[in-house]
């Protein structure tokens, strides 16, 4: 359907001596597009299909205003009106100047995905509303069921990595642990190295391993700056119910998922006291625990925050990065558990959020107001941290890698 429009309009005696060849016009893709005609919103408007794309099929639109639905629910799904040109468009809503959304295109469901052009994953679109009337013009390269499938991430890999297998304590099958050496790791240098362990290793290094084909970029980050430190990172399993029971250390109730059974402090128990030991006689790592960092995300950043309160003086620093702390993830019973419990005398906590954090059916707001809560709580109780909002950070990978640097250079390397 990668079409050139052409308009061809000439007296009926000049066409016929001359043909319309002169005359012939592309039509601009714009001109294919609506405006935007509500005042807080944006156009998006698709005005290439694959050129399989089969006649008539609609498109759909799933993203961060629909919670990721590709289509199937009408209460949910998101279908783009078929202008009768070659183009189709949705009109965007926006509450306010600022907000986001990310989002992909798809044909229904997500093995009818778009891919890029050499039939890897495509990478989120993300619009920013500015106040001004926008129409985004865009365009699909392929559909995924169409070519066969994707072909994954791409792999963005830099330096060395190993991997060894170990199995959590809940029973979820083996689990990879990934260990990232720096270019001149030195099994024998006098000096240990310094080390962040991490949660959610299969988003850390690679885009090819990375759940949702985004990663940290901590291998590009700490080659860049020249920064000798060894990352290790656990992988966690797949399915939200049982990452909730890992990453939780008190028992809650997820809205829609249900009840969450924590076992959160076996998880660390099994890190610190089985894992830890392991990789410190197979690595030149030290046990300092100054020279240990925590670090995670989401529900990472949660068992980030609970193992630096349940096993203190284990980790000196302890990043939690858009930490899924809010009272719709327990946080009610996880600040209560900090101010009766306390941290290691000399930790280093810090906590941050994206001012564009949208996950399921909560939006900045709530996501905002558990951050400012566990800020609260923590302050109230005489525990020196370090906070900070993003406005425009999101709720992904590609935006905890945009954070790291600046964190890792004022945080895990400078004191608070």
């Amino acid at each position: 359907m990668k079409k050139e429009f052409s308009i061809c309009i000439l007296p009926l005696a000049v066409s016929l001596l001359s043909g319309c060849h002169s005359a012939s016009t592309p039509i601009k893709p714009e001109s294919l597009c609506p405006e935007p005609a509500a005042s807080q919103s944006v156009m998006l408007c698709v005005t290439s299909l694959p050129d399989n794309h089969p006649e008539g099929e609609p498109v759909y639109l799933a993203g961060t205003m629909n919670q990721w639905h590709a289509g199937g629910d009408p209460n949910k799904e998101v279908i783009l009106k078929d202008n009768g040109n070659g183009s189709y468009s949705h009109e965007l809503s926006f509450d306010k100047i600022g907000d986001i959304h990310l989002y992909k295109f798809t044909r229904g469901n997500w093995g009818a995905v778009e891919i890029d052009k050499d039939r890897y994953d495509a990478p989120n679109r993300s619009v920013q509303f500015t106040g001004d009337k926008q129409t985004i013009m865009q365009t699909i390269d392929k559909w995924a069921d169409l070519e066969g499938g994707s072909l994954g991430s791409r792999p963005t890999l830099v330096g060395k990595l190993e991997t060894l297998t170990a199995t959590f304590p809940q029973n979820d099958g083996e689990r990879t642990i990934r260990i990232w050496l720096p270019e001149n790791y030195d099994a024998d240098r006098k000096k240990p190295y310094p080390v962040i362990y991490a949660w959610d290793g299969q988003n850390l290094f690679d885009k090819q391993t990375a759940g949702y084909g985004m990663e940290w970029q901590l291998d590009e980050t700490l080659t860049e700056l020249g920064e000798e430190y060894v990352v290790v990172g656990f992988d966690s399993p797949q399915d939200a119910l049982p990452r909730y029971i890992e990453y939780s250390g008190l028992d809650w109730t997820h809205p829609t998922v249900g009840e969450v059974k924590a076992r959160g402090s076996e998880t660390v128990d099994f890190v610190v006291d089985q894992l830890i030991p392991q990789l410190e006689k197979r690595y030149n790592l030290s046990s300092n625990p100054a020279d240990r960092t925590l670090m995670g995300s989401s529900m990472g950043g949660y068992i980030t925050l609970f193992a630096m309160s349940y096993r203190p003086g284990v980790f000196g620093t302890g990043l939690a990065l858009s930490h899924a702390t809010s009272d719709h993830y327990g946080g009610k019973q996880l600040r209560e558990y900090f101010q009766k419990n306390g941290f290691a005398s000399d930790a280093r906590l810090y906590l941050d959020m994206g001012g564009q954090e949208t996950v399921g059916p909560w939006g900045p707001e709530e996501w905002l107001a558990g951050h400012h809560a566990m800020v609260a709580a923590l302050q109230e109780a005489g525990i020196n941290i370090r906070h900070q909002v993003f406005d425009d950070g999101v709720h992904d990978e590609t935006a905890w890698a945009k954070r790291f640097p600046g964190i890792f250079q004022t945080v895990v390397k400078q004191p608070l």
